[in-house]
């Protein structure tokens, strides 16, 4: 258990050090990296968009999922009622 422990605070303390470079190098007025973010924009926002919309799609998949098995579930025929 206190291996488990030490690997998930020593992940947890790298994870924030990486962001933390992260915020630092978005927020750097260098020419070169704006030329990066000026040049590099299009693609990333395209895969941010794409990570944050395919979890919502999933979500919305398993709704209607579920929807669609608790009105078809024992009776084999879509909404039917008090069978």
């Amino acid at each position: 258990m206190a291996r488990f422990l030490a690997r998930r605070l020593a992940l947890l303390i790298l994870t924030l050090w990486l962001m933390s470079i992260l915020v630092f190098v978005i927020g750097s007025p260098s020419p070169r990296l704006r030329q990066f973010r000026d040049a590099a924009g299009k693609p990333l926002r395209k895969t941010w968009i794409t990570v944050v919309a395919e979890p919502f799609a999933a979500v919305l998949l398993g709704i209607l999922a579920a929807i669609t098995q608790t009105q078809t579930s024992g009776t084999g025929h879509a909404l039917t009622v008090g069978c």
